[in-house]
Formats: C-alpha cells, structure tokens, sequence
C-alpha cells in the first residue's frame, strides 16, 4: 500500500529494471524478466503507508555498485545500518521513499579453494547479526 502508486513503482523501475505490466494513479503493477510480480495499491488512509506496516523486500543484484548508484539519485533513500562488504557478498538495507524496507545484495559466488567463504549454514552464531537475519530471511524466501 502505499500514498502514490506511479511514484513507487517509478522507484523499482528506476533502480531495479522491473516492467511495466499495469501502471496507473490507483494501481501499479511490475514484473521482473521471471514473471515475478510487484504489486503498489493507493491507499488514502496514512496509517497504512507508514513505515512498520510495510513488508521487507529483498532483491539480490548482480553489480550492487551500479544499483547504488540508482538509489543515490534518490535524496529520499535512507539507509539502514549503512553498507556491508563481506565473505557473503555486498549488500545494505534502505527505506525506500514511501518507507518500504529493502534489502539488496550482491552474493559472492563460492570459491571451492575459498576456506574464507566457507560457513555452516547451520552454526548461525559463527555469522554476524546482519548476515544471519539476511539468510533466515533468504532461506524463508527460498532464494
């Protein structure tokens, strides 16, 4: 839900290349090359377009540099606990400017002959706060 459906959805298509299926003053709708859909419905009531009521979307990127870039252009993007660099990968999260969380990364593929890449996924307390809460939440969404 969100106060401007055309303003949101001129977001992701900006930042994240997504298409336009349906695009509108009341009702946006997006896809991804997948088929993947993005949905932004107008709402009048502010409670409902606030942050904390909003979902976190996650978009993993191939070049985190150029997509920051796209989100610098936008004065109303935050970020949230700033930029990340590791063994995983790039990635921050923002709020977008209607206040959506998103996460973005770009993920290291793994080095067979890495040991440093190498982390048991199932020993999340070796893994910092942030990156443990970046893969519950990629391993809920099965990415």
């Amino acid at each position: 839900l969100t106060k401007n459906a055309e303003k949101s959805a001129q977001f992701f298509i900006d930042v994240f290349g997504l298409k336009i299926n349906h695009f509108s003053e009341h009702y946006s709708e997006l896809a991804d090359s997948n088929h993947m859909k993005l949905v932004f419905m107008k709402t009048k009531s502010e409670p409902h377009s606030r942050v904390g009521y909003n979902p976190l979307l996650s978009f993993s990127v191939i070049d985190f540099d150029s997509v920051k870039l796209k989100l610098d252009s936008y004065p109303e993007v935050e970020y949230d606990g700033g930029l990340r660099d590791n063994n995983i990968g790039k990635y921050a999260c923002i709020k977008n400017p209607d206040g959506i969380m998103i996460a973005i990364m770009e993920l290291k593929s793994p080095d067979v002959d890495n040991e440093e890449y190498s982390v048991d996924i199932h020993e999340e307390s070796q893994l910092d706060p942030n990156t443990a809460e970046i893969r519950t939440i990629l391993e809920k969404i099965k990415i």
